[in-house]
Parts: C-alpha cells; sequence; structure tokens
C-alpha cells in the first residue's frame, strides 16, 4: 500500500540521514541539490524534506512541502494579510492525508509534535500555493494515564507501582528517554518521578515505532510517602501529577489567552490501607466544567483500600483578556484540589 511505501521510505530517511542546519549565504532560503544530501547524508529540514519528497516521487506518491512557524507562535498567520515569518518545513501528503518531519529520527510517521500541530502552514504547490490548518490533535489524542497501586505502611513508607500509557504530545519524553543510557535513564527518573525519598526497584520504557504511543512501568519504595502523627497518618493521595503552580494575578489582561495544545490526564490512584488504620477524612469530590477544560476528582473507599480517580481535560483556545481571571480561578481550584489529603485514624 502506499502507508507500507512512505514508512518504509521514511525510515530510511531516518536510519541514513540526518539533520545539520546549514543557512549561510542563501541556504537559509534554497535547498541543497538531491545529490548533494544523497552524497553527504545530511541536510536542513529544507534538504530533508525535499529529498524525502524525491524518494516519494520515485514511487508515484505525491507531497508537498509546507513551511510553519516551529515553537511558540510569535504571530497570527491570517488570509488575508500575512508575512513570511515561517522558520520550518514539513511533508504533506494530501492524497494519504499524512505528514512527516523529515528532521526527526524518532518521530513515526503522521506525527509533527508538539512544536508543530494547531497552526496555520503555507503549502507550496507549483502554481496554487495556499494556507492550511496544520492537525491540532483532541485531548485524547494527547492522553496520559496513569495507573498507580500504595501499598501503605503504618510507619509511613510504601511500595508503589506505576503503569503509565502516554499518547501524542505527552509521549514525546519517553520516545527520547528509551534512547538515552541507563543511568541517563535513572536520572531523569529520580529527577521527574515526583516521590519523596524513593528507592527505584525497576523500571521499563517502551515506545511503539509506528505510533506516537509510549508506556513506562516502574516500582519504587518510598519511604516517607505518609507522616505520622500520634495515631493517624496523612498523606496525598495525588501521589504524582499534582498542580503545583497557579497563572499569576494580574491587575488587567492586555492580550489574548492562548492554548496551543489540547491534553487528557487521567490517574487512578489504589491504596491498600495499614492493618487496622480506617479512614478519617478524605477530600471532597470536585466537578468543574468550562469552555477551555473540565476537572473531575472521585473517590472511593472499602473496608482496606481507598481509590482516587483524577480527570484533567484541557482544550485548545485563544480566550479574550477578560476570561484570564476565569481561567486562573479554574487552575487555582485544581490546586486547592491536588494539594488535599486523606487522614487515616488507627483503630483502639
Amino acid at each position: 500500500t502506499n502507508q507500507d511505501k512512505i514508512t518504509v521510505l521514511y525510515n530510511y530517511l531516518k536510519e541514513n540521514m540526518r539533520y545539520v542546519s546549514v543557512q549561510l549565504g542563501i541556504g537559509g532560503w534554497q535547498t541543497f541539490p538531491l545529490d548533494y544530501v544523497e552524497e553527504n547524508k545530511f541536510g536542513d529540514c529544507k534538504a530533508l524534506t525535499y529529498f524525502m519528497g524525491a524518494l516519494l516521487e520515485e514511487v508515484n506518491i505525491t507531497s508537498y512541502p509546507t513551511l510553519v512557524y516551529r515553537g511558540n507562535l510569535e504571530y497570527e498567520v491570517y488570509d488575508d494579510f500575512s508575512e513570511p515569518s515561517f522558520n520550518h518545513v514539513l511533508l504533506y501528503i494530501p492524497e494519504e492525508e499524512t505528514w512527516l518531519e523529515c528532521t526527526s529520527k524518532e518521530y513515526p510517521a503522521n506525527y509533527v509534535g508538539q512544536s508543530n500541530q494547531n497552526r496555520r502552514g503555507l503549502i507550496l504547490r507549483p502554481n496554487s500555493s495556499q494556507l492550511i490548518d496544520m492537525p491540532a490533535p483532541t485531548p485524547q489524542q494527547n492522553k496520559q494515564l496513569q495507573t498507580i497501586r500504595v501499598d501503605l505502611k503504618a510507619n509511613g513508607a510504601a511500595s508503589v507501582t506505576l503503569d503509565k500509557q502516554a499518547t501524542g504530545i505527552q509521549h514525546d519524553g519517553l520516545r527520547y528517554l528509551e534512547k538515552e543510557s541507563k543511568d541517563d535513564q535513572e536520572k531523569w527518573i529520580y529527577k521527574k518521578i515526583k516521590l519523596p525519598d524513593f528507592e527505584l526497584k525497576t523500571y521499563k520504557i517502551y515506545s511503539k515505532p509506528d505510533q506516537p504511543e509510549a508506556s513506562f512501568h516502574l516500582k519504587a519504595d518510598v519511604t516517607k510517602l505518609a507522616s505520622v502523627s500520634g495515631q493517624r497518618l496523612f498523606f496525598y493521595p495525588n501521589i504524582l501529577n499534582r498542580t503545583m503552580s497557579v497563572p499569576r494575578k494580574l491587575e488587567e489582561r492586555v492580550f489574548p489567552v492562548y492554548r496551543q495544545n489540547a491534553f487528557l490526564d487521567e490517574d487512578v490512584v489504589t491504596v491498600s490501607l495499614p492493618e487496622g488504620y480506617t479512614i478519617e477524612s478524605l477530600p471532597e469530590n470536585v466537578s468543574l466544567k468550562t469552555d477551555f477544560g473540565k476537572f473531575t476528582l472521585e473517590l472511593s473507599t472499602t473496608a482496606n483500600q481507598l481509590t482516587y480517580k483524577r480527570v484533567f481535560e484541557s482544550y485548545a483556545f485563544q480566550l479574550p483578556p477578560e476570561r484570564y481571571a476565569d481561567l486562573r480561578a479554574f487552575y487555582k481550584k485544581i490546586a486547592v484540589s491536588d494539594k488535599s489529603k486523606v487522614v487515616l485514624k488507627k483503630g483502639e
């Protein structure tokens, strides 16, 4: 199929060519010749994109380079009045509705990464170039699901097992981490996993070669997950995904408020309680629905187990300045909920 051909040739590009940004003289505007790329095995974004397009042309697949502004957008691209402030180029295959990021050795076909999504691009056809909308993934396509099991001890220590499934922009870090050395992987885990004073027991990282998906598994022993005070234990049920910051308060917001990429976080934490302890206090359930995001928190209990389910869905949006206060209030409520604690009490 055409998709098979695209995958084979795209993998050939990733395995044999490397990205080098060469912008001296006319190099910032005009691409290298195809034979130069073939001979030297490198090129900038233009050279690699045109080279990939030439490979596809040999198997009768039509593609077009597309200019984008990669990174945080500095200006809006309008149909009726635009300026050539693009800084990157991708390859678009319209018949297959497929995009290729030709400078990446990691991305699968039809995934362009967070820096290229949800913006306007200029597709370069021989006589009919036009502005088009780049892919704008839904929250479900940028999802992180964390399933966490906690075996809590009476002294506040705990054994923790984490299983994470990530897609889209939420999988990027794991895909790159998978290629790192074991030492660098462990350094990343100890830096990024927000467990207090833990010892890593086992871990596994895996990314799908042909899909923007990755998984992460971890087991760890935590010295002090809960604080002990007399007959009580205090701990955060949201142990790994707390909102730590809130947009700062402003007297007057002048500019619109943007979120470029949507995402969905779902955390399910199951805590096995220490023998002889019962639940004395729980955080309240929460349900927030706005036109820029949703947040729900649900807690349920059995005789010896607590289940904490948190879902945070954030949309891509553009809000007028006067909505900034509403957005800040939304994040503030989430931060308060995330920092709420469970209190356990030892029975008589």
